[in-house]
């Protein structure tokens, strides 16, 4: 006879989904378009220079005020001290306040970056940013032969990836966060945005997927894929922000329109 399969009664696995805490920018507007939770992979995707880092670096301020333990991995050599403090000094608080739950980590070859992603799996409710994941990967795909580079790639995407998942339910366990970075190559034609992200596979291990992009000097943002949100398939609106020195701002949302990440933005 097959053993009976325990079924939990809803309430209590509504409330297991519920368990993780609020994540913030500092920005009220961005934070209720996005709804980000603790405990959930979390992809931000987009071209260079829209603002990928800067969301990072607020997410990750705004926690350790919070008294959030967070790790950045920076992989660009992008993130410096002054760029940290101006940010920190423009919502009036002071560092001193906060670096004992922020660590930052430069890394530059692919095997210190899974050595120290080994190292921070077990730690519970801390927040791991990595920034960015496919800078660090493009790093190693070089070779003389088409042929080379092809398996170069599948072995580090598969490599990647495994430890990726992994981290990524270690973390779920721990009611910690992992938040990886991937950059990507947009063309714009006519006002018509087309995005493309280089690891696929990503999306898998992710639970927020957020798509960062310019278009004729704007910023804006969209929600790709969330938890109980819709995406920007379903429902056409986008968030459109600047930068300033305290990071991101919100200037008001926005109606889009196309199919497969090719949105055409409204006045």
């Amino acid at each position: 006879m097959a053993e009976d399969i325990k079924i939990e009664p809803l309430d209590i696995i509504l409330l297991e989904e519920e368990k993780g805490k609020e994540l913030s920018t500092g920005d009220k507007l961005i934070d209720n378009f996005l709804q980000l939770r603790t405990g959930l992979p979390i992809l931000v995707f987009g071209a260079a220079f829209t603002g990928k880092t800067t969301f990072c670096l607020q997410l990750s301020i705004h926690a350790a005020i919070e008294n959030q333990k967070t790790y950045y991995l920076d992989t660009e050599g992008g993130v410096f001290p002054k760029r940290i403090i101006k940010i920190v000094d423009n919502i009036n608080v002071k560092y001193e306040k906060i670096k004992k739950y922020i660590y930052f980590y430069r890394i530059y070859e692919l095997k210190d970056f899974f050595k120290r992603l080994n190292e921070l799996a077990n730690i519970e409710n801390s927040i791991l940013v990595i920034d960015s994941l496919s800078r660090i990967l493009f790093k190693e795909l070089y070779a003389s032969r088409k042929e080379e580079l092809e398996k170069k790639y599948s072995n580090i995407i598969k490599r990647t990836y495994s430890l990726l998942a992994q981290i990524a339910d270690k973390f779920y366990k721990n009611n910690s966060t992992l938040i990886f970075v991937s950059e990507t190559k947009y063309s714009s034609k006519k006002g018509r945005i087309s995005l493309s992200i280089p690891f696929p596979s990503l999306l898998v291990i992710s639970k927020y997927a957020i798509g960062f992009f310019i278009n004729k000097g704007r910023r804006y943002m969209f929600i790709q894929r969330h938890p109980f949100k819709p995406s920007v398939y379903e429902e056409k609106v986008m968030l459109e922000f600047t930068i300033e020195d305290k990071g991101l701002k919100s200037i008001g949302l926005v109606e889009a329109s196309g199919e497969n990440l090719a949105y055409i933005i409204q006045p």
